[in-house]
């Protein structure tokens, strides 16, 4: 398990948004070390609480938004949002309310990757990030980002567009720092 580190609970702050990913069965999950600089003793103005003992029985309400590995749901005020591997049984239920303060993560039973749980990877946490972002003037791009003089430069595009690359040529320029080379959070301030 390079590159991970074990948790039964952690805040993070990004983008000045504080969140608490605790769980509630006693099991533990994983992170992987990218998210080691945001690790903060502030409190959390967001709640995860993470199951990992099942998925609850719930009514579903209305489907809102279907793909093959992501289902949405709307029911009485919450959303329920379902991942699921390509075209297979879902593995991890997110239910909140319209503040999306509080979510509560569901992982079937079964369901354990070769890295463990890892309530903070794709496509989950881009969602979160996404929503957090949106709420509090911000958002998620997809690109690499690139700092230098406290001056911050993003270069946009689409998987194989060179975002890596680009970020492998400013490294060797002990003038500029690198931020990301996938995703990036930016927020007015």
């Amino acid at each position: 398990m390079s590159n991970l580190r074990n948790f039964s609970a952690i805040n993070l702050e990004i983008a000045d948004i504080r969140i608490c990913l605790e769980t509630k069965t006693g099991a533990r999950f994983n992170i992987r070390d990218n998210y080691r600089p945001f690790i903060t003793d502030k409190t959390a103005e967001l709640n995860l609480a993470l199951y990992l003992r099942g998925l609850p029985k719930i009514d579903l309400g209305k489907n809102i938004f279907h793909t093959h590995t992501s289902d949405i749901y709307s029911n009485d005020g919450r959303y329920i949002f379902f991942y699921k591997e390509y075209r297979r049984l879902p593995y991890l239920a997110v239910i909140t309310d319209r503040s999306f303060e509080d979510l509560n993560l569901y992982y079937r039973k079964s369901f354990r990757s070769d890295k463990g749980v890892l309530p903070l990877d794709y496509p989950f946490d881009e969602m979160l990030w996404i929503n957090l972002l949106a709420r509090r003037a911000g958002l998620l791009a997809h690109a690499c980002g690139v700092k230098r003089d406290n001056k911050g430069y993003l270069f946009m595009g689409i998987s194989g567009a060179g975002k890596s690359t680009i970020a492998k040529l400013f490294s060797d320029n002990k003038k500029y720092s690198i931020l990301s080379d996938d995703r990036i959070a930016v927020r007015k301030i």
